[in-house]
């Protein structure tokens, strides 16, 4: 039997035993698609759905059940090993991330590795900031996802805020659409009614939709360090009307003294499938990167390029560079650097 260490860090084997629950509904779809995702193989991934250990996740574009020790949110994204070795698939820590983590005193392994998950420095001084948000807020281990969302983003760590990131982060996209249909009927009302004021006054009788509106805020706000990766909890962002509801991330970072801006986007549609996208801002020079699964999207998207570039230089951008390419099995997770000199 192979053994390895799942993303909890845990020495554990092969087969878990126990109550498989969800994965035992979905073992048609693991049997189909396990074989083309190899054992020990990198992944990044995103937790769709939580029930216990078990999470639903996306990799490689399917749709998996898969074992984790750890709290992981819906919405929540990753990068681990793949262990096919049992009859249930873990996700575990790689071995340069594994050594990273022996490094840190029992105490301190949780919060190193929530942290090494998403791609955050470990170093000490984020270790003690992170400890002393997550402990002001409560210290529950189920709300430590949610802590460092926020914390990462700058962004204060109270009982309240991480229960209401938390929340946000487990929304189903569905649920997050009738969520900004309800945001949207209250301003209407807003723009037809005079004297009505600020946010919580407007969302008096429909508190929900209030803690959306924050949550979907904090989600919103740029990650204070260059991960260059989208391995933080996204926003969601409906793509029309009636959906469907995008996945974005934004980052902040500094380059040559100038501050600069990155967003991240997914999103699947019935016309291009499952597209993704980069796009870099610094001043007022941006820079798009397009990526679909579908040919079809990828000619879809090549074809309005044109259209795109002009819709954003008539806003009083400067466009360096608009792409459009299939979506590669392991892409690259840094965009394409700004040509300061276009």
């Amino acid at each position: 039997m192979t053994m390895g260490y799942d993303v909890g860090g845990i020495r554990s084997g092969g087969s878990q035993g126990g109550d498989l629950g969800p994965v035992g509904q979905s073992r048609e779809v693991r049997s189909q698609d396990l074989k083309a995702i190899k054992d020990g193989q990198e992944v990044d991934g995103l937790v769709l759905r939580s029930e216990g250990s078990m999470v639903q996740v996306r990799v490689s574009g399917r749709t998996l059940w898969a074992q984790s020790s750890v709290p992981l949110f819906p919405g929540q994204r990753f990068r681990a090993l793949w262990d096919a070795s049992g009859e249930v698939p873990l996700l575990r820590l790689r071995q340069e991330d594994l050594e990273l983590l022996s490094r840190f005193p029992m105490r301190d392994r949780p919060l190193a590795q929530a942290l090494i998950l998403r791609r955050l420095p470990a170093d000490l001084d984020s270790l003690w900031g992170l400890r002393q948000a997550w402990m002001a807020s409560g210290g529950a281990h189920e709300d430590l996802p949610a802590a460092v969302e926020l914390f990462a983003r700058g962004l204060p760590v109270t009982q309240e805020s991480v229960k209401a990131m938390g929340w946000y982060m487990a929304l189903a996209p569905q649920a997050a659409l009738t969520l900004w249909k309800r945001v949207r009927e209250r301003l209407k009302l807003k723009n037809s009614t005079k004297g009505v004021g600020s946010l919580e006054e407007l969302f008096r009788e429909d508190p929900e939709a209030l803690r959306f509106l924050k949550a979907h805020r904090w989600a919103s706000t740029p990650v204070r360090w260059s991960t260059e990766e989208p391995l933080m909890a996204p926003a969601f962002w409906p793509a029309g009307e009636d959906g469907p509801m995008a996945r974005v991330v934004f980052s902040e970072t500094m380059k040559g003294g100038r501050r600069a801006y990155s967003v991240f986007f997914e999103v699947e549609g019935d016309n291009l499938g499952r597209t993704e996208g980069w796009v870099a801002f610094m001043n007022n020079l941006i820079g798009v990167d397009l990526r679909a699964d579908s040919s079809r999207g990828v000619e879809l998207m090549r074809h309005h390029l044109g259209e795109l570039k002009e819709d954003l230089s008539s806003g009083g951008l400067k466009v360096s560079h608009v792409s459009a390419s299939s979506r590669r099995p392991k892409p690259s997770m840094t965009p394409r650097p700004i040509d300061m000199e276009a």
